[in-house]
């Protein structure tokens, strides 16, 4: 499922402007100041959608110290409001992510090989080196196995790890939203609303709906 995100993010206002600078030229700087916060966040948005059944876990990680670096607007800026849902909206298109690598069929005792064994008919050991077949079929069926069983490292690497990485970000965006958001009607509204947009499993709505809806006594 792709993250198409749309990043409302207009005008980023300096809270000073300094008199010696002619107001022309600061206008341009902040235009472009705005346009690079702009790109980083649209850079991000395009990784969460190219991460996508990635396999390799630091590739996936990677995505919440990205999210996490993204700047913000001050509050006393007009549009600090845009800025702040399309951050929290990163972060509940991160947990879905997590929720959609997840593999619930996942057995943790179905490690990959350490060392491949060759096909029946070669002389070498398990983990020789395919160059050492001579026979191009077998050799060819080997290289297939080694390569099967080293996509088989990386998810079983995912696999495992991925729990600790759903803890941390589903931590990071409670930590967001208690800095970020008050508990009053507008700000409660404007997270479910992203909650029923990026959530796609009920498990987790529920987790982060339950922390929105307790931290203002609020109730369902």
């Amino acid at each position: 499922m792709k993250c198409y995100i749309m990043i409302a993010l207009n005008v980023f206002l300096f809270p000073f402007c300094p008199l010696a600078v002619d107001a022309s030229a600061w206008e341009l700087v902040t235009r472009e100041r705005v346009q690079t916060i702009k790109d980083k966040y649209r850079a991000v948005a395009d990784r969460l959608d190219a991460v996508e059944g990635a396999l390799e876990f630091d590739t996936v990680a990677r995505l919440g110290a990205d999210i996490d670096s993204l700047p913000l607007a001050p509050k006393e800026d007009p549009e600090w409001r845009n800025w702040r849902r399309a951050k929290l909206e990163l972060w509940l298109g991160a947990l879905d992510l997590i929720d959609r690598t997840k593999d619930q069929a996942f057995n943790p005792d179905d490690a990959p090989e350490r060392n491949v064994a060759p096909p029946p008919g070669t002389t070498i050991s398990a983990g020789g080196a395919p160059g050492a077949i001579r026979d191009p079929k077998l050799r060819q069926e080997y290289e297939q196995a080694i390569k099967r069983n080293e996509e088989k490292a990386k998810r079983y690497l995912l696999q495992r790890r991925i729990p600790s990485l759903d803890r941390q970000w589903a931590e990071s965006v409670k930590r967001y939203i208690s800095i970020q958001y008050a508990t009053e009607t507008q700000d409660v509204n404007e997270i479910r609303s992203l909650i029923d947009r990026r959530l796609s499993r009920d498990k987790r709505r529920e987790q982060i709906l339950t922390f929105v809806m307790q931290r203002g006594g609020t109730q369902r």
